[in-house]
């Protein structure tokens, strides 16, 4: 017997299984197969890619007191991980801040969060990102088109014609 009373047999079975289930995910078989880009994504992205990727979030520090990530699902959990794992937490209650304030919409469909959250970024400059796969799911298509449409408050900020590259 192992600890908590399971028995040695079914905690191999389970490490036989968990191999299985690896295997499976670096050979890019068995169900989901079509949904793991993710797998090899840290060896595949390229140097220019990852340029794009540098310059785009050097040009938001530029221009943004706040950056609004719109998305639901992975998209919203993938980039709040990785603010988490990257960053400290509790910068903000320590004012240490070194970037934008980022914060979320879209996970959600409630309207109080949302108008609470346009509310919190007048008068201040926002960059947003829409992360989305399909473009069609409900609650990000909700946030960006609040946003889009309370966009008068955030484009004659910096002018017109530079709000739709934030």
């Amino acid at each position: 017997m192992a600890a908590a009373g399971v028995p040695v047999s079914a905690i191999e079975a389970l490490g036989r299984r968990a191999g299985e289930c690896n295997r499976m995910l670096e050979e890019g078989t068995g169900a989901g197969a079509d949904f793991l880009g993710w797998v090899s994504l840290p060896s595949s992205v390229t140097e220019t890619e990852l340029r794009r990727v540098k310059d785009a979030a050097e040009k938001l520090r530029a221009v943004a007191d706040v950056v609004v990530v719109v998305g639901i699902g992975g998209s919203y959990l993938g980039a709040r991980a990785v603010l988490e794992a990257l960053g400290n937490p509790f910068a903000c209650l320590r004012r240490e801040r070194s970037g934008p304030d980022v914060v979320f919409a879209g996970q959600n469909i409630s309207e109080d969060y949302l108008y609470d959250l346009l509310e919190a970024l007048q008068g201040r400059s926002v960059g947003v990102i829409v992360i989305s796969k399909s473009g069609t799911t409900t609650e990000p298509a909700i946030a960006s088109v609040s946003f889009a449409a309370s966009s008068k408050d955030v484009t004659e900020r910096p002018g017109r014609g530079s709000a739709s590259s934030r």
